[in-house]
């Protein structure tokens, strides 16, 4: 899942209650697909630098959500045939803190009574972290498509 930004300016007309009947229904859209809306900021009122659908302001919203890519096409339909909606805009943002890289003590490999390098031992050593790893954060390694749940 990434994160987007949907910018929603609203009609003027549109009450306050309007507006939160919105708001319902973005994060409704964005909670059908196992999305979740980040943060919501209202802007409120602005006017516009020239007129947009012959209307010269209207209420912004400043969605940040976490979702799928493959519900930003309902959504995008959906806002796009909503009468209450004078125009929207969803970007991707950039990839913040998408990766982390922890460190682990150095795994010595076990010698045999020779000095070699035991492969087995050393392999055995390996994968008991990478299995600790996984118990640890099994979200993190095992995926099921919602399909098989």
């Amino acid at each position: 899942m990434r994160a987007y930004e949907v910018m929603i300016i609203v009609d003027p007309e549109v009450d306050d209650a309007g507006v939160k009947l919105v708001v319902t229904r973005v994060t409704d859209l964005v909670q059908a697909d196992a999305g979740r809306v980040a943060t919501l900021d209202n802007w409120g009122r602005r006017r516009f630098t020239h007129p947009l659908k012959r209307k010269n302001e209207g209420t912004y919203l400043v969605f940040e959500i976490v979702t799928p890519a493959t519900s930003l096409d309902p959504l995008d339909r959906n806002l796009r045939l909503a009468d209450e909606i004078i125009r929207h805009k969803i970007i991707r943002l950039p990839d913040r803190h998408r990766f982390r890289v922890d460190l682990t003590e150095a795994i010595e490999p076990p010698r045999d009574a020779d000095g070699k390098i035991d492969i087995e031992g050393t392999m055995q050593a390996i994968t008991s972290v990478v299995e600790g790893w996984v118990r640890e954060y099994p979200e993190q390694w095992l995926w099921v498509h919602r399909r098989w749940r």
